[in-house]
């Protein structure tokens, strides 16, 4: 039973995150940044907030309302993407240690305000609530939200492959942080 609850727990997870605005964020972060740096920035995200989806999830959400949440995280994408669009063209000048400095904190803060109260969180609310097997439940979301972060830091990392112009993706970047902290706020 409890490989059964950890198979669907990833399984539901990583396919309620497949398409996901996280997703797309992990695969422009990793057209900017080294991929490796992103995937543990976000698996770093994905760790807490797994566990705090099954020990603690419930007492965020009473805290804390959701419209919030959602109005901080949409500001710091705008923010971000606003950045990203400002130091395109600087992006060229700076050496590869300062543009390495801190893709994984980066990614990291985007990854955890974007998930925090999520689908994917609230799902994995869920399921620990209905299974009563919290680690189970845990191993899977990590697993799912893993497995589609690591998807999306490779095609990213393709992505940045053929498009040489890294001007072009800080530009694209910024646009598509910006829209998606727009549609944070829908």
């Amino acid at each position: 039973m409890k490989f059964l609850v950890i198979v669907l727990a990833a399984a539901l997870i990583g396919f309620a995150e497949f398409g996901d605005k996280t997703q797309l964020t992990t695969i422009t972060l990793s057209c900017k940044y080294p991929p490796k740096k992103v995937f543990w920035g976000a698996f770093s995200a994905f760790l807490i907030l797994s566990a705090l989806a099954v020990t603690v999830g419930t007492l965020i959400f009473e805290l804390i309302p959701a419209v919030w949440l959602k109005i901080v995280v949409g500001l710091f994408f705008i923010i971000f993407g606003i950045y990203s669009l400002l130091t395109a063209k600087n992006q060229e000048e700076i050496s590869d240690k300062q543009r390495q400095g801190n893709p994984f904190a980066v990614a990291f803060s985007l990854i955890f305000l974007n998930e925090l109260g999520d689908k994917t969180q609230l799902l994995t609310i869920a399921l620990a609530a209905k299974y009563k097997a919290p680690f189970e439940v845990f191993l899977g979301a990590l697993i799912g939200l893993s497995t589609i972060a690591l998807i999306s830091t490779m095609l990213g990392k393709v992505i940045a492959k053929y498009v040489k112009d890294t001007t072009i993706i800080h530009r694209l970047a910024g646009i598509i942080f910006i829209v998606l902290g727009l549609l944070t706020f829908l």
